[in-house]
């Protein structure tokens, strides 16, 4: 039975890991916002949502707009020919932005429900099991305002 080596970070990778290991610029010592116990404290904007807007936002979009069903539903414009679909659309951008020497195709292009599934199509296509992918990620740990 042979062994297999497990993959690993490349040494750049490596270094970034012990690094973030030994930092302390991502702890945080304050004390954090809130409207009646701390407001003077630090707002964090590690969270992808923001509640302590919601109230405002939730104001300012009923004040400025008038939604129907119809206009949180994409389909409904293709299929009734307003819009060009990607498939449509994305040569005929690649083509007119970019200039390439070779004509983007509508084959060409792939097309998915995200950018993840997208992602993972292409790693699933191009990687070897035990191959590894070093990608950054957002780390909203350290923004603070």
């Amino acid at each position: 039975m042979h062994s297999k080596s497990l993959p690993t970070l490349s040494s750049k990778g490596k270094g970034m890991v012990k690094r973030l290991k030994a930092s302390q610029e991502f702890e945080f010592h304050g004390t954090f916002y809130d409207p009646e116990e701390n407001p003077q404290g630090v707002i964090s904007l590690w969270y992808s949502e923001n509640s302590l807007m919601t109230a405002e936002i939730i104001k300012y979009m009923n004040t400025h707009f008038h939604l129907l069903p119809e206009h949180l539903m994409y389909r409904w414009r293709l299929s009734h020919g307003t819009i060009p679909s990607t498939f449509q659309a994305l040569p005929e951008f690649f083509n007119a932005y970019f200039e390439p020497l070779i004509p983007v195709k509508r084959n060409h292009c792939v097309h998915g429900n995200s950018l993840s599934s997208v992602f993972a199509q292409f790693v699933a296509a191009v990687c070897n099991p035990g191959d590894g992918v070093l990608m950054s990620s957002p780390y909203y740990g350290t923004v603070f305002v």
